[in-house]
């Protein structure tokens, strides 16, 4: 029966009538129960020293069916959604009893600002699933609370004049936008004193500001409009629209006296252009006049030594080759770096080596910086040039460098390039500029040359970067010894698309490392001594200057002690950098760095942490806020030797929780806000907890640690650097990381442009670097406070992207006391089912009460029965073979079941949206990366999720007896020569002659006893007509005669067990038999047989396209399938040898 909620408006007011509902409403709705209220509440924010009396709606959302349920909802005013909610807080704040329920599903919203404007609302609550109206109709309101009055005085020198307040709340400041020429915004407080307005009782006098304009936002000697804002309503106001004319020398005069910040790199706005389509042809016919003439050659050539690195460049080296022996210029020497090439490389190279300028270096591969590396190391001439073995240089080329460079003296130079691409041809090409070289390359190393002499004083290429390593080292010459542009075109570059590149196949992110060498000398940070005790807050942005001040206002209203804020322009326009410039010239503990382009979080944390002072860094995001005390518990949590770092609990707009540290699950290394949305005053939420990783958001560190790692990694682009970076610190140092509960600050998440574009590369990164060694903690955290794991959800599809797993956490002890009934759903195959029992025996022991019924398949039921107290037995679609899900439906509906659970490997692997409404509680395995672990793991994270922390449990399968089977001699080996009738199954038999051969070495010394389900007795027979007389003889066959449990039998008596990867294969294993199995397609990593004692052993060869078993389309299109046919009878002999050999060993120690 469904309750309809109550509106109160006041005590007074009746309950209006109920109206009726929909069958479909019904349906949907039919055990939630509400009650909603409007009027004056105390919204009291963790960290705000007191309550706040706003208008607001506040009630229960209670599902009577589910009380361990929190019910997501939306605030809707005037028929807008305005913010989404759940109605998890205290009971005793929405009206209803403490102790219903689980205690917490109440909710409390205040009306946002912009409607309390005095004019007339209407607010309603709906169900965010449904879309149903919780409020049996809108409810009214109209609030005069934050009505404002406000004046603006004008605009003299280009200081904005003017004053705002609330009626009736003068006590709290007016916050105002401020708007130049529609494109430039600013936020201000109106909370400066004025006597002429303490006169006139408006705010007590503190209700005015003034603000500098910009001079960079304004245009000279032309029409500049200035608007005033309300921030809460948008309103304007009064005479806060203003139009005036700035002269150029007031503009000039203002911007004199705009102090400057330190610029890192160049003021630059935009990258000069790289990428020409026409070349500036006059210049380079002036150029060859000059250094063509007779009268220009040298009097000696120095030598010229040429590095080519190459790898499995066969089919076109030679060409490159080819255009060193047509250069006019003949003092060189040509060093020809082979990087471990698998093709013909070596044997193209080795006519040219009778050229005694041409060498041949040989080195493992490891990359083009170490070749070019191995190439300097070997050369002898006064310059060195590069290049690589898919390029042509022109037949002047060294002459020309050689003349240009020894006339000039320069020490390095470059011409122009000729680019030929899948755009066409283009030309590259410009005089130096190194602060642009900075922002982005215009030099390629092919047309670039340098003295050896900076090689023996600054080193060679980088060999840690996998990118960008000619950029990298043409930054680091050029910054030391410059260059000079020779303007004619020195090669023929090939930009064509092709995988083998480095150019393609690397990750971009590279280039943000290379330009970090050049900003941030680590060696000479690690030597800095820094001033003890002092923490410097470190806030990188990007524009969004609103966000900036406010999070500023915020760190100098609420911290205390010795500290000092950098704030690191990341790229923003000079409007904003101005305006930056302003607040660090008005408060003496706040150093402002700029950078000329976005360079991302990382760089930008590690730019300010480098000119920073403080013995401790604070890292905290331009769209946070802090609250009391914030600093203070941070600093307390480092005061222990074991803690890395500490992190606040960061909240959302709301107080709900958006981190209390990361946590890792068992899937990928990819880590989750685990409490996310959850009440900041929750007890789970406040425990006091150790995490391995916790937000960049707001994270303290010691500066001396965060400098001995070189900070952030930049390979990761506004995402991922802040997890990498604590997993480095603990794997260096040891020790953990902490949430400090009672430090909170709050975060407006995701507010700068473009952020997650690169999400997928991070998260890639991420896997790649940690996989193996990030640690796993959910499930015990989870434990630890009272919850466990129902369902993992999956922000994006894992075939086609890295995904992040975010736990679902229930109440344990509430889910134990009330899941009384319980579905469990396995329809697959008898050796899913059977890798699935220890699984299902663990279930039993967290659940001792309950009463379990598993659905599946006729074939595995008898695996399976003696741990179930009932078992519906499915059927599959003759036309696909699927799951009969209408009859799995209709069995759920009568069975009235609390509880569903969905073990990996099934064909019905999550609920159908009829079992979610049928059943209230759904168990789900996220089903993701079978290859790295075994399936019996897989099917024990079910019980694991649910708290299970016990090794798989070993059970005792039944058997049953079975006619003529004492007649059979032994010893008996016992033999599985097919496998399951579907076409794919069929693929995992070895050769029926192959198994002849088998039973006939093995007659010697044991009969053969051959067991199959129904229609696999012609592979038998098939199998026996391939031996001798006396050999059949000393065989016996039950293939297609027994069942599972009589199966069981056979296999308990047997010796040893041959066996395909089967499912009898796994039953011999668990009925603890030794056990041989022969694996094709499949993977031993997953499906090798687990025997409780017995020795296993799994026959296989590994061939390049193995295992392809879950590639379906690969596996059936296969002819030869080396995998199988690559296994030879004496391969499984030995095997078969070695275990009868253990056996016997082991029963003479017994």
């Amino acid at each position: 029966m469904m309750h309809l909620p109550t509106i109160l408006i006041n005590p007074t007011e009746k309950p209006k009538r109920k109206p009726k509902l929909s069958a479909e409403a019904v349906a949907a709705d039919e055990t939630v129960e509400c009650h909603v209220r409007l009027g004056l509440i105390q919204f009291a924010l963790p960290g705000i020293a007191s309550p706040l009396p706003v208008l607001g709606i506040t009630g229960f959302v209670l599902d009577t069916g589910d009380f361990g349920r929190s019910v997501e909802c939306s605030l809707l005013i005037d028929n807008k959604p305005v913010r989404d909610f759940i109605a998890n807080r205290p009971n005793a704040e929405g009206g209803v009893a403490p102790d219903l329920g689980l205690g917490r599903h109440a909710f409390s919203l205040p009306i946002p600002f912009a409607f309390l404007d005095g004019a007339d609302h209407n607010a309603a609550v709906v169900l965010k699933e449904t879309g149903r109206c919780i409020t049996t109709a809108p409810i009214p309101f109209c609030s005069p609370m934050y009505k404002t009055s406000g004046h603006i005085n004008g605009i003299k020198q280009l200081i904005l004049r003017g004053w705002a307040c609330f009626r009736a709340r003068p006590e709290f400041p007016v916050e105002l936008t401020i708007t130049i020429n529609g494109k430039y915004k600013f936020n201000v407080k109106a909370d400066q004193f004025r006597k002429d307005l303490q006169k006139a009782g408006l705010g007590g006098g503190c209700c005015s500001f003034s603000f500098a304009i910009p001079p960079s936002s304004l245009r000279a000697d032309t029409e500049n409009t200035v608007t005033v804002t309300y921030f809460h309503s948008g309103k304007i106001v009064p005479d806060g629209n203003i139009v005036f004319v700035a002269t150029r020398a007031e503009i000039e005069k203002a911007r004199a006296s705009w102090p400057k910040p330190d610029l890192i790199a160049t003021e630059r706005a935009t990258p000069i252009a790289r990428i020409y389509s026409l070349f500036d042809d006059e210049r380079a016919f002036a150029f060859f006049r000059e250094f063509l003439s007779p009268g220009t050659s040298p009097a000696d050539q120095p030598k010229v030594s040429i590095i080519m690195p190459c790898w499995n460049r066969g089919m076109i080296v030679h060409f490159s080759i080819e255009t060193v022996l047509q250069q006019s210029y003949q003092n060189w020497e040509l060093i020809i770096v082979d990087d471990g090439s698998t093709d013909d490389t070596v044997d193209v190279v080795k006519p040219y080596l009778k050229d005694k300028r041409i060498s041949l270096v040989r080195v493992p591969h490891g990359g083009v910086s170490a070749a070019r590396n191995a190439g300097l190391e070997h050369s002898t001439g006064e310059f060195v040039a590069y290049l690589d073995s898919d390029n042509l240089w022109t037949g002047y080329y060294l002459d020309l460098m050689v003349r240009f460079m020894q006339q000039r003296h320069a020490s390095c130079a470059y011409s122009g390039l000729k680019v030929r691409g899948d755009d066409g041809v283009n030309f590259r090409g410009i005089d130096f500029d190194w602060p642009a070289l900075l922002q982005a390359n215009y030099i390629d190393l092919n047309v670039f040359m340098h003295r050896r002499s900076l090689y023996e004083e600054l080193g060679g290429f980088d060999a840690g970067l996998r990118r960008m390593v000619d950029w990298d080292l043409i930054l680091r010459y050029t910054k030391h010894a410059g260059a000079i542009y020779a303007p004619f075109i020195g090669a023929e570059y090939d930009n064509y698309s092709r995988t083998d590149r480095i150019t393609v196949s690397q990750a971009g992110a590279y280039a943000f490392r290379v330009i970090q060498k050049q900003l941030i000398d680590w060696r000479e940070q690690h030597d800095q001594a820094r001033i003890r005790g002092r923490v410097s807050i470190v806030v990188p942005c990007l524009e969004n200057l609103a966000l900036t001040e406010q999070c500023l206002q915020s760190i100098f209203a609420n911290t205390n002690g010795d500290f000092e804020v950098v704030i690191v322009d990341n790229g923003s326009g000079n409007v904003v950098k101005e305006r930056l410039a302003s607040i660090s010239r008005d408060h003496p503990n706040v150093r402002l760095v700029s950078l000329a382009s976005n360079l991302n979080f990382a760089i930008g944390c590690n730019v300010g942490a480098a000119i920073s002072s403080g013995e401790y860094l604070v890292f905290l995001n331009n769209d946070t806020l802090v609250t009391s005390r914030w600093l203070e518990q941070l600093l307390l949590a480092l005061k222990s030797n074991e803690v890395r770092g500490a992190q606040p609990l960061l909240l959302y707009h709301d107080a709900t929780v958006q981190c209390a540290g990361h946590f890792f699950n068992k899937y990928n290394c990819l880590p989750y806000h685990l409490f996310q949305n959850f009440p900041w005053d929750h007890p789970a939420v406040n425990s006091p907890r150790r995490v391995h990783s916790v937000t960049g958001a707001c994270i303290a560190v010691r500066a001396a640690e965060f400098i001995s790692l070189q900070g952030f990694d930049p390979l990761f682009v506004n995402g991922g650097e802040d997890v990498d970076l604590c997993l480095r610190m603990t794997e260096r140092f040891g020790g953990h990381f902490v949430v400090a509960p009672e430090s909170k600050v709050y975060h407006l998440e995701s507010k700068t442009h473009g952020r997650g574009r690169y999400i997928d590369d991070n998260r890639r990164l991420l896997v790649q670097r940690w996989a193996r060694k990030a640690p796993v903690d959910d499930e015990a955290v989870l434990r630890s406070v009272g919850f466990v794991i129902g369902s993992y959800s999956v922000d994006r599809e894992p075939a086609v992207a890295v995904s992040l797993f975010k736990a679902n956490p229930l109440a344990r002890e509430y889910l134990i006391s009330k899941a009384r009934r319980i579905l469990v759903v396995k329809p697959s195959g008898i050796g899913n089912m059977l890798l699935f029992v220890p699984a299902m025996s663990a279930l039993r022991s967290i659940f001792p009460d309950a009463k379990f019924t598993v659905a599946c398949y006729a074939a595995e039921a008898p695996a399976i029965r003696h741990l179930a107290d009932a078992v519906i037995t499915l059927k599959k679609n003759p036309e696909d073979g699927a799951t009969h899900l209408p009859e799995l439906e209709g069995q759920i509906a009568i069975g009235e079941f609390d509880l569903a659970v969905y073990p990996p490997f099934t064909n019905v692997s999550r609920p159908t949206p009829s079992m979610k409404r049928a059943i209230r509680w759904h168990v789900v395995h996220p089903f993701w990366d079978f290859a790295s672990r075994h399936e019996l793991e897989h099917n024990m994270d079910i019980p694991r999720m649910l708290g299970y922390t016990g090794p798989a449990p070993t059970v005792e399968l039944p058997t049953a007896d079975v006619p003529n089977l004492d007649q059979v001699p032994r010893p008996y080996i016992a033999i599985h020569v097919g496998a399951s009738a579907t076409p794919h199954m069929q693929r995992k038999k070895w050769p029926l002659a192959r198994w002849a051969a088998v039973v006939k070495t093995l007659s010697s010394s044991h009969y053969a006893v051959f067991v199959g389900g129904s229609g696999e007795e012609k592979d038998v027979e098939t199998t026996l007509s391939l031996l001798p007389t006396e050999v059949r003889r000393r065989c016996f066959s039950f293939c297609g005669e027994l069942d599972l449990t009589a199966t069981a039998t056979v296999l308990k008596g047997a010796d040893v067990v041959l066996a395909n990867d089967s499912g009898l294969m796994h039953l011999a294993a668990a009925m603890d038999r030794p056990v041989i199995a022969v694996f094709g397609p499949t993977s031993p990593e997953k499906n090798a047989p687990v025997a409780p004692t017995a020795p296993t052993r799994v026959v296989r060869v590994n061939v390049p396209c193995g295992p392809c078993f879950t590639d379906r389309q690969k596996l059936l299109a296969c002819q030869e399938q080396i995998c199988l046919s690559s296994v030879t009878p004496d391969m499984v002999i030995t095997e078969f040898a070695h275990v009868v050999g253990m056996r016997a060993a082991s029963f003479e120690n017994v």
